[in-house]
């Protein structure tokens, strides 16, 4: 990237043709000469990223099915530093995600159906501060889940208190 001549414009290159413009800060989030590049590479971004998500067979247009849900919902607890609220119970915790789950939807959807998944249960760890793998993870009711999180509280208030 080059410095301009004209007080704090830099030289940088279109993401979308190549084209040179002249940008005021050196690093944007952009980097595209026009509205119309950056619009025409975000469509063909998102439409990429619709059929790479689409592989594994368990979305239909933007609906994704409940137990893809749950995995990624499981991944991004575990790895999202953006989504601070639930990053912060888990992977700030060092609970993390199976390297075989992480990388593949389908291993998960096996071990899933191999182990009782059905639509009105929720995935549990067996120990609270063990990772999302298959020896310790469960599928229980939400209000068996329910009951389980708040005598985990239980405890946690009477080693503090």
């Amino acid at each position: 990237m080059t410095k301009w001549n004209e007080g704090d414009k830099y030289l940088k290159h279109c993401r979308w043709c190549g084209k040179p413009y002249k940008a005021h800060k050196p690093v944007g989030r952009d980097g595209f000469c026009c509205d119309a590049h950056k619009m025409a590479l975000t469509r063909a971004y998102k439409k990429h990223a619709a059929r790479k998500e689409g592989k594994h067979g368990d979305t239909t247009g933007n609906n994704r099915l409940r137990l893809y849900k749950i995995w990624a919902g499981m991944k991004n607890r575990c790895s999202r530093k953006s989504q601070r609220a639930p990053y912060k119970y888990y992977g700030a915790r060092g609970i993390s995600v199976c390297p075989e789950w992480r990388i593949s939807y389908q291993a998960f959807r096996s071990w899933a159906l191999a182990n009782g998944y059905q639509e009105n249960l929720v995935i549990d760890r067996k120990d609270n501060n063990g990772n999302y793998e298959p020896s310790n993870c469960q599928w229980i009711t939400r209000s068996e889940h329910s009951r389980k999180s708040n005598a985990d509280r239980r405890k946690i208030n009477v080693k503090d208190g």
